[in-house]
């Protein structure tokens, strides 16, 4: 997936700005941990287990989208310290893991239903905001 998004925004430039790239990381998003709660919560019964693993690929490959657009863009703005750029935004990976974990334990009471409604509908409604 990281590959199909460094050729949205490195090859075609012009005719897909980092914006759009972000919003096909946000329906991703939205669309594989959606499925995920659909089916965690039981709002949906059964679903086939192929589904299952196809929306966990989108879900989690929806990240890849996120960072290729982030880290092109600041690549382009600060062409003489892409290295510090790089590792800083690579470091904000890791803390925002550990801002997830606090969400996940403190805001969502240690529910799985209630972080994958998070991550469905948080992420994505952050990025149609900034």
């Amino acid at each position: 997936m990281i590959l199909i998004s460094g050729l949205f925004i490195s090859f075609w430039k012009n005719k897909f700005p980092p914006w759009v790239v972000l919003l096909i990381g946000s329906l991703a998003c939205f669309s594989g941990y959606g499925v995920l709660w659909l089916a965690v919560s039981r709002t949906v019964q059964s679903l086939p287990y192929w589904s299952l693993c196809l929306a966990l690929c989108v879900a989690a490959n929806s990240n890849a989208w996120f960072s290729t657009a982030v880290l092109v863009t600041n690549m382009r703005n600060f062409p003489l310290s892409r290295g510090t750029v790089a590792g800083i935004l690579k470091g904000y990976v890791g803390l925002s893991a550990a801002v997830f974990t606090e969400i996940y334990s403190v805001l969502l009471h240690s529910s799985s239903s209630n972080l994958l409604l998070f991550l469905a509908l948080g992420i994505p409604m952050l990025c149609y905001l900034l």
